[in-house]
């Protein structure tokens, strides 16, 4: 456990290596709880610190804000609460500077409103990653506008299709209480389909041109599909959409999936 100076405020993160050295150039993987969680429980849920150190990469897991809340992250939806006004973008960049040399690869996950934060962290941050991996996460039409992302990137979007958080299809997303249903934000999140488009118009694929496989079939009791699968061919970057039929908001847990 360390913490990063941003703006003068402490902030946390756990780091879990097998590396010999912080300028190793193996590669670095960072990892964004989501919203009512913390690094330790998203390091339990996903067991990516030891894949990590199973498979030689570094994983770092940051922990978010606890404002009057579970810890969150700023990922730019509006909540009318101090957390918009914390810069989670410059603590996500000062760790990739902290972490990363010249030619290490560095890869961001995020789970939920880390997902969201992670969306966020690509569009408007000053690190440029070599992938990403966002679960049961979406964002606004608003940010997907000003979206400038530092370079094309393999992108992989999961979302079960029951999702009561973040809906599918798009939505406010809603607090799990569902004796008190309660928005989290005041801004409609896009449907997981508007979100794999987006990413592959930033990656310069072109469906007629790679020959989109509409779904791949997984062996898996979830009853995954896995649609858009586009191959990298020239410039373009993977962009993979793994969609589970009857999937709820949560990390896939299936054996054959992982």
């Amino acid at each position: 456990r360390d913490s990063i100076d941003v703006n003068g405020k402490k902030r946390n993160y756990y780091l879990v290596s097998n590396s010999k050295s912080q300028s190793s150039n193996a590669p670095l993987l960072i990892v964004l709880h989501g919203g009512g969680g913390s690094a330790k429980s998203v390091m339990r849920v996903t067991q990516l610190g030891e894949l990590g150190k199973s498979n030689g990469f570094d994983v770092v897991f940051p922990e978010g804000s606890n404002l009057g809340h579970p810890f969150r992250w700023n990922n730019g939806m509006k909540t009318n609460t101090s957390i918009d006004y914390i810069d989670d973008i410059s603590f996500i960049d000062k760790i990739v500077q902290r972490f990363t040399s010249q030619d290490r690869p560095v890869f961001l996950a995020g789970l939920s409103n880390g997902g969201m934060m992670a969306l966020r962290q690509l569009c408007d941050g000053q690190s440029q990653f070599n992938g990403a991996f966002i679960v049961a996460g979406s964002t606004s039409q608003e940010i997907l506008n000003s979206c400038t992302p530092k370079a094309s990137l393999p992108v992989l979007l999961v979302h079960g299709k029951e999702d009561s958080i973040v809906p599918y299809q798009g939505g406010l997303i809603v607090h799990p209480n569902k004796s008190k249903p309660k928005n989290l934000s005041t801004t409609p999140v896009v449907a997981h389909k508007s979100l794999v488009d987006f990413w592959r118009q930033k990656n310069q694929c072109n469906n007629q041109s790679l020959g989109l496989i509409k779904q791949l079939s997984v062996k898996s009791d979830s009853e995954v599909n896995v649609q858009n699968f586009i191959r990298p061919i020239g410039k373009c970057k993977q962009t993979i959409s793994i969609v589970m039929n009857q999937g709820e908001h949560g990390w896939p847990i299936d054996a054959s999936l992982l």
